[in-house]
């Protein structure tokens, strides 16, 4: 939680496309991610899923040498994102 008293929010299921669901998180700082899964995926895992991808993503946002708009092109975060999916 931040010094706002602010905590992360899971708005769960967004939306729905075809086979294709739509799962969002908005952090205490109010970044948003949004992850595009299928189906077979639960909302519970979906969920699990996003907090546990919030640990490597702010240790990404907090880099004072990156700016707060900027793409994460770093092989690490991407390694660790992606071997947090294979648990799921």
């Amino acid at each position: 939680a931040s010094s706002s008293g602010a905590v992360p929010l899971a708005l769960r299921l967004v939306d729905r496309f075809n086979d294709l669901s739509v799962t969002a998180h908005v952090t205490a700082g109010r970044y948003k991610m949004l992850l595009l899964h299928d189906a077979r995926i639960s909302e519970e895992a979906a969920t699990s899923f996003m907090r546990d991808v919030h640990e490597p993503l702010v240790k990404v946002m907090l880099n004072p040498l990156r700016e707060a708009a900027e793409y994460i092109a770093c092989p690490k975060f991407d390694e660790r994102v992606r071997s947090l999916a294979k648990r799921q």
